[in-house]
């Protein structure tokens, strides 16, 4: 899987993923995320922060820029 195919393997899944601090971050409903799509974030990572940091409000995962809030 390439790297435009994980992305869209993650808005397929609904698993959003956000970058903070040098680290991702990834919110999905239970069981989205398997050993495969762990180990294709892990792949990614630098190309996901990278993308990620480009555009700061963007959240992957979804069509349109999102902000958490964790109250």
């Amino acid at each position: 899987m390439n790297f435009q195919q994980l992305r869209t393997h993650l808005q397929t899944r609904a698993i959003q993923i956000k970058a903070a601090d040098g680290k991702l971050s990834v919110r999905a409903e239970k069981g989205a995320v398997d050993a495969e799509t762990r180990a294709l974030l892990t792949q990614y990572k630098a190309e996901l922060l990278d993308l990620l940091a480009a555009e700061p409000l963007r959240c992957l995962g979804t069509s349109r820029p999102a902000v958490w809030n964790n109250a």
